[in-house]
């Protein structure tokens, strides 16, 4: 999982983590916050290495699972499940394009958001119902797009990444 750039990504994943309690919930716009943890498993799976991407997930499922007030295991199996299908997709897709890195965080970030919240929703006294909750779904994969380029333009620097195939050795451009 960490064969490329270890060190790295777990100073990303505490970043991402600190970030996530306490920047984002200031940058919040009607309780719709973006998730950096989306976009870092979309990174990775886009650029450092597209076969592990559901070990990756699942990895910060676990890591997500210490710091959510979900029940146990729900946020692994969802992110697990929803990153099944961003490894199908993006091994099937031109992972460069601008345009469908954006597509496929938006997939990504809306079937994990919609899992968590059925298995929420299903198995837990609320007061939200489904409509409201695939409404801040949206949103929340909304925004999550909206700041993705800028990070994924920030991890690109701060990896010193030069481009990478599908298994992970460097291409030279010449």
């Amino acid at each position: 999982m960490f064969k490329y750039y270890g060190p790295q990504l777990v100073f990303l994943i505490c970043l991402f983590l600190l970030l996530e309690l306490t920047v984002m919930p200031l940058i919040a716009i009607r309780g719709i916050r973006p998730d950096l943890f989306f976009i870092l498993i979309a990174f990775y799976s886009f650029f450092i290495y597209p076969n592990r991407t559901v070990h990756f997930a699942v990895f910060l499922g676990l890591i997500r699972e210490l710091f959510s007030g979900t029940l146990l295991g729900f946020e692994v199996l969802a992110y697990g499940v929803s990153a099944f299908l961003l490894w199908f997709l993006v091994s099937k897709m031109e992972r460069e394009n601008f345009y469908n890195q954006g597509t496929l965080l938006f997939l990504y970030s809306f079937v994990n958001l919609l899992i968590l919240s059925l298995l929420n929703i299903s198995l837990q006294e609320t007061s939200i119902t489904f409509w409201e909750a695939v409404l801040k779904i949206l949103g929340v994969s909304l925004y999550t797009i909206l700041i993705a380029p800028f990070i994924f333009y920030f991890l690109k620097r701060f990896l010193k990444m030069s481009q990478r195939d599908l298994f992970g050795s460097t291409i030279s451009r010449r």
